[in-house]
């Protein structure tokens, strides 16, 4: 929220009010008509994407193949069980899947660190 000027704030919290009332109206679930009109009733900007600042995630998940890795996604939580999880389309990549803290990532990238020496969390 530190990120975010407070209309913007307000905004979101109108976004999100709304898609409980069009499920409690309608059990209309996304960004349609319903939702629309709930968002406006309440005097929000009927749009599905926000214009807001996030923090950084401090996890990175990297595929790691040989001595390299490429991110797939940011985290703030890392999730469990990521051994069985693989990219969508791509089977060789079960197991793969690694996360790394964004310090330890950078440092590496930078050549400050080896891949040897980061902890990669599975």
């Amino acid at each position: 929220m530190e990120l975010n000027e407070p209309d913007v704030i307000l905004d979101t919290l109108k976004h999100e009010v709304a898609h409980a009332l069009a499920w409690e109206s309608d059990r209309s679930v996304g960004h349609g008509k319903i939702w629309k009109q709930w968002v406006i009733k309440l005097g929000g900007a009927p749009r599905a994407t926000g214009r807001f600042e996030v923090p950084k995630a401090k996890w990175l998940m990297v595929l790691k193949q040989d001595n390299s890795l490429q991110v797939i996604a940011e985290r703030h939580r890392r999730q469990r069980n990521i051994r069985q999880f693989l990219l969508r389309g791509q089977p060789a990549t079960k197991g793969k899947l690694y996360y790394i803290e964004r310090a330890q990532f950078d440092a590496w990238s930078q050549g400050k660190l080896s891949l040897t020496e980061a902890e990669l969390w599975q």
